[in-house]
């Protein structure tokens, strides 16, 4: 940002209505920064210098440039009354009817008031950072209990199911010869007889054997499985 702020001063520079400068607040001007709030560098404040405003808009040499021209210069206050409309003459004008202490007082109040909203937008915000980590940590831990779960086991069976498991009784031509001889055999059985196979072949599922021995195992299984549905 400091070419942008360095050429804007250069713009400025001997403006008799409009003055655009920097302050090192780590120096010799901690004092005026203290007393106008700046708490983060850079900050960029405009106004009256009795009334600094913060600055929120682009910080590039054309928004900065942009935004001086339209803000920066004489404005409405007790010095340049011809600026101010009616009711903001009235309202300087009840102001300047006050006690020093009124004012004080006022401007206490007022900046009170600010405060606790700042105050309350900050305790909302950390309550927010607490639920936000509250609810990301209950996430991992569902997502890591569904993982522990067999997720990754149900996918390979799956996808092992849909490329080798495609038989369908509904639809024999989507099965093998032999897969088809053992369909109209086992249609000829009872349901006691499917529950029987489907043990011993669960049983055996578990043992070691050829590649070969265990699709066909496996194949017999969803068949019987199918019947019992």
């Amino acid at each position: 940002m400091k070419p942008a702020w360095d050429r804007l001063m250069e713009e400025f520079e001997g403006n008799s209505g409009s003055l655009v400068g920097d302050v090192d607040c780590t120096a010799e001007g901690k004092p005026l920064c203290d007393s106008n709030g700046v708490e983060g560098f850079p900050t960029i404040k405009y106004g009256d210098p009795n009334a600094l405003e913060k600055y929120e808009g682009g910080r590039d040499y054309d928004a900065l440039s942009a935004f001086a021209k339209e803000n920066l210069g004489p404005s409405c206050g007790p010095a340049n009354m011809e600026l101010c409309d009616d009711a903001q003459k009235a309202e300087i004008e009840k102001f300047q009817a006050m006690s020093d202490a009124d004012l004080d007082a006022s401007i206490a109040e007022k900046e009170k008031i600010i405060e606790d909203a700042e105050a309350k937008f900050k305790a909302g915000i950390d309550a927010l950072q607490a639920t936000h980590k509250e609810l990301e940590a209950t996430k991992e831990a569902a997502i890591a209990a569904v993982k522990d779960s067999g997720l990754a086991t149900l996918k390979v069976v799956k996808g092992y199911a849909g490329s080798i498991l495609k038989c369908q009784i509904a639809d024999v031509s989507t099965c093998s010869e032999k897969e088809t001889k053992f369909i109209d055999l086992m249609k000829g059985k009872t349901k006691e007889d499917w529950d029987k196979q489907v043990a011993r072949l669960t049983k055996m599922a578990g043992g070691d054997m050829k590649a070969e021995l265990k699709q066909w195992l496996w194949q017999r299984l969803r068949i019987l499985k199918q019947l019992l549905a």
